[in-house]
Parts: C-alpha cells; structure tokens; sequence
C-alpha cells in the first residue's frame, strides 16, 4: 500500500510538473490550452480555471495538455472546438512550437535542481563523522580506528559528516589523507591513510575500499551454538535485540556493551508467520559455557552479529552446490576467520585474477557451523554481471544471501546549507546525473550494458517511491528528482509520439519550410506508438519479474 500510494504522488507529481511545463510556455505565446489533464482517459473530476479544463481523468499513467488546434501529439485536430482567434497552435512559427515542445522535458530536468536546492536549505540528514563497520584487513583497522570512533578533521579541514569526509577526499584525488580521530574516551590522535589505500573513481569514493563505513552492525542476533545461554534462554537467529534490562539498544556494539552482568532481561522483535514483527520477553543467564577461543566476535552469550549467518542461498548457485544451507554462519574463507560479511567478499574475490567475464573463478575453502559444528565444504565460484553506478562489471559470486536488517545506518544529523551553496550543490549534483545518465545511454548503444539492467518501468518506479517514502521525505524527494530527470532525459529522446519525436518534426519542417506529409507523420506515429507500448510491456515483465524473485 505503502509502494502504491507513493507511486502514484510521485507519478502525480511528475506529471504535472512536465505538462505545466508546457502549459505555461504555450501561454505565455498565447496559444489556447483547452485541457490539462492527469492521467488519460474519460474525465472523472476537475474544475475550469479561465478557458482551460484542469481535470483528473480514470487512467492514473501519464497526462497530456491539449493545445488549441493540435491533439495531444502536435497534429492538427480536426475534432477540438472552434479555436480562438490567434490562438492556433499549428498556426505558430516553428520556433514557438519547438520550445512548447521542449518546455516539458525541461521542466523535468530543472526539478532535480529545485527539490536538490530544497533539501539542502531545509536540513538534509547527514551521517555524523562517527565510524561504523571497520574490517580488519582495512586501512582504517591498520590505523587503530575502531567503530564509535569520530573523524574530526581531514586534511586540516573540519569533518561533521561523512558527506564532508567523501568531498574532501574526492577533492584530493588519492593523495595519502592526514586524519584527527577522536576516540571513544574522548583522545584525539592524528593518523595518515596512506595514498595507496585511497581510491577515487570517476569521481567517487567508495569507503568499503577502505575498509571501513557509516553503517554499524544492528541488534539482528545470530545463534549458532546449541548449547550457549543464547540460545538455552529462546533466542534464535534472525531476534532483533531492541532492550536490555528496560534500556533501548540500537546496534550490536551497544548490545555487548550492555551484556555486562551475570543476568539480563531482554525484550526481542520476532517476525510471526506473516512477517509482522511480535515482542517477546527472554531470561538470559550466564553459564559455563565459553565461545571458540579462536572466535573473533564470540562471547560467553554465544551471541553473535547476524552479518555473518546465510539467509538464504541462489537456487543453482555454488553455496547451494556445495552443501551451504540458510542458518549457517560463515566461519572462514580462504582459510581466514571472518569476522564481517566483507571478509568474505574479500576472500571470494581472491579466487580470480582479474574481473573480466571470462575469468575462471579456483575453488575455495569455506567452513560453515551449524548446530554448533563445524563443516569443512570446497566450493568454486560463478562470475557474476551486476550494474556499478553506469558500468557493467563483474565478480566472482557464491550465491548466499545476508540477511536483509544485518546494518543499520549510522546517526544523522542535519546540514543547512544557504541559498546560494544549495543551488551550487543542487547544479553539482545535477550535472553528476546527467553525466551518469549519458554514459549508461551509451553503454546500452554499445551493447555493454543490457536494457534490462538499467530500464524501468512504473512498477519499478511504485517499489522505489515505496521504498523512498518509508526512508522519509528527504529521500523520497530525492528519489523524485532522480525520476524526474530520467523522464526528461527519456522525453527528449528522438522517439515518435514522445516530446522528442515532436521536436524533430518541427525541426524538420523548419529546415524544409514545410512539415513532412500528414500520412508520412501518421505512419511514423503509429510504429512509435507500437514500439512504445511493447517497450513499455516488456519493461514490466521484467519489473515483475525481479519483483518476485526477491
């Protein structure tokens, strides 16, 4: 209900900006609007404002302005009513047509800038400078930097977020990065990232290359031995912790904080048969019994983060070939503990030289526990295509799932930014999409990205919005401007029917002083028409399709 409701605000909201947009341009050269419409379809609401008819009409995909003297495609309309004097729109230089035309997809594109703009003046929520997951192979564990600690200052220049952090060091381009890290007790010491370790693509920076990130491990638990107090009290992996003795507890690292005592009360969220998260109340006693000495996140609860148990494993996959079941917890790979579900990523990527399609993944050891015992399996992987950003690449894959709720993000807070340094950074991040925009355009052209792994259609734009809403309105406003610019991109496009085929004509007849034959136009029309919709159907299959494949 959620993804359907914000679907169709967002999609509403969409719709209007892009008709206003021409609205207002025809109007402003005095062309007659008779309708403006959201959705299609046989009118059920509205009201006249002037001699425009602002309706909602029964279809809620899409809308059009019909313009005096032109149906809703730009051809002559032989059917509207008598249209004013001086107010034909086919009557009109090319021109004027051209930029009524544009003025649609144009709105769309200045969107992103206003909601950008917005969200920046209003406060966007920012994660604080406080360090979350630090792996221990990574740069920032080298350092000494362990979670709960805060980054201060980098490069001399102050840190309050990891917006600040990711800027700064984009800016320096992969130079070593002197840091000010403040400790949990309050100490502050200076430390240097070596160069080697800072890695800046394309102009982004990936802080899991460095081991570390803002998300902390949540209160999810995992319980893989029989006989811990864990699991003797009631506890089974997949609990999410949310009091100890009466206190709140947010993540795993104020978990174990909190399990101080030789007795705790803990209040527990369990999903029921149909997902719905229930209370329940355990007992927790401590015994004799001990975690593994060469356990690196065991405790004498036998209480572990859930990151590193299998939710599940892809049917056909290597993890289900090789013997792995969902409740496993990971214990090595490659022959090292883990201790994160990045050490496995780790370790998996080791089995290939380089990523390229063909590479030929080696086997690798993986040992799993299950009811308390180990389980020694050898297992090869499969090299997977996934989309990055706009680029179509690939990794060695082993087919389990994380569970879903194993992070949690880090606290926010909110950053106000002034007029002028909103647009600046609302224009920045405009100009970053449109880039990215046409760079996977071009890579679909050039058959290295494949139209199913980036084309949505409105079933995928209802699960984002869905997604964007329950994250909260900065989000959401997010994801509309990033929908809204994809739109105008896609409206531009020379493509029959949309308002970049209708820009063409016009181009057309003003290159040539005459537009092209009426039957010429239909008949290229209605092959746009066709291929729209089969465009449009086979999208939503695949919609569909992920959508119930989880």
């Amino acid at each position: 209900m959620t993804a359907l409701l914000s679907g169709l605000v967002m999609l509403g909201v969409l719709v209007v900006i892009h008709e206003a947009g021409h609205m207002i341009v025809a109007k402003f050269f005095g062309i007659g609007v008779p309708v403006f419409s959201v959705g299609v379809g046989p009118r059920i609401a509205g009201f006249r404002w002037g001699d425009t008819d602002f309706r909602l009409s029964a279809l809620p995909f899409g809308g059009y302005v019909r313009l005096a003297g032109a149906d809703p495609f730009g051809d002559a309309d032989s059917e509207s009513d008598e249209i004013p004097e001086g107010r034909d729109f086919m009557a009109r230089p090319v021109w004027q047509r051209l930029l009524v035309m544009a003025a649609g997809p144009a709105a769309n594109l200045l969107l992103p800038v206003v909601l950008f703009s917005a969200v920046l003046i209003a406060g966007e929520p920012q994660a604080d400078n406080s360090v979350g997951l630090v792996s221990r192979s990574g740069a920032f564990a080298e350092l000494g930097i362990v979670e709960g600690d805060r980054v201060l200052a980098a490069a001399g220049q102050p840190v309050a977020t990891w917006g600040d952090l990711a800027t700064i060091i984009v800016g320096r381009g992969g130079e070593p990065l002197p840091l000010l890290v403040q400790s949990q007790s309050g100490a502050k010491r200076d430390v240097v990232v070596p160069a080697d370790a800072v890695d800046v693509v394309d102009g982004r920076w990936d802080p899991t290359d460095m081991g570390v990130a803002s998300e902390r491990t949540s209160s999810v638990v995992g319980v893989d031995h029989p006989d811990s107090p864990a699991a003797r009290a009631g506890l089974q992996t997949g609990d999410r912790v949310t009091k100890v003795d009466g206190v709140e507890i947010l993540d795993h690292r104020r978990l174990r904080a909190a399990l101080i005592g030789a007795e705790h009360v803990l209040t527990i969220e369990r999903p029921d048969a149909e997902g719905l998260p229930v209370e329940h109340t355990f007992r927790m006693v401590a015994g004799d019994w001990q975690a593994p000495a060469d356990d690196p996140v065991g405790n004498r609860w036998g209480i572990v983060p859930v990151e590193l148990f299998v939710q599940g494993v892809t049917e056909g996959g290597a993890a289900q070939a090789a013997g792995i079941q969902s409740g496993d917890r990971l214990w090595s790979a490659g022959g090292t503990t883990l201790s994160s579900w990045g050490e496995l990523s780790k370790q998996v990527r080791t089995t290939v030289d380089d990523l390229a399609p063909d590479a030929s993944p080696k086997p690798i050891a993986i040992e799993v526990v299950r009811a308390g015992q180990r389980i020694a399996l050898t297992m090869t992987p499969t090299m997977n295509r996934e989309l990055v950003y706009v680029e179509a690449r690939h990794r060695p894959m082993i087919g389990v799932m994380r569970w879903a709720n194993a992070f949690v993000a880090a606290p926010d807070v909110r950053r106000y930014y002034g007029p002028v340094e909103a647009v600046q950074r609302a224009v920045r991040t405009s100009f970053m999409a449109l880039t990215d925009t046409l760079t996977l355009f071009g890579n679909m052209l050039s058959q290295n990205v494949k139209p199913e792994e980036s084309l949505g259609g409105p079933v995928e734009i209802f699960a984002q919005a869905g997604r964007s809403a329950e994250a909260g309105i900065f989000a959401f406003a997010r994801m509309m401007a990033m929908i809204s610019f994809s739109l105008g991109f896609v409206n531009l496009l020379p493509i029959p029917v949309l308002d970049g085929g209708q820009i063409v004509f016009y181009a057309i007849e003003g290159l040539r002083g005459r537009p092209l034959p009426l039957i010429l136009r239909e008949r290229i029309q209605m092959v746009g028409v066709l291929a729209l919709v089969m465009l449009m159907l086979w999208v939503t299959w695949h919609d569909i399709s992920d959508l119930l494949a989880g």
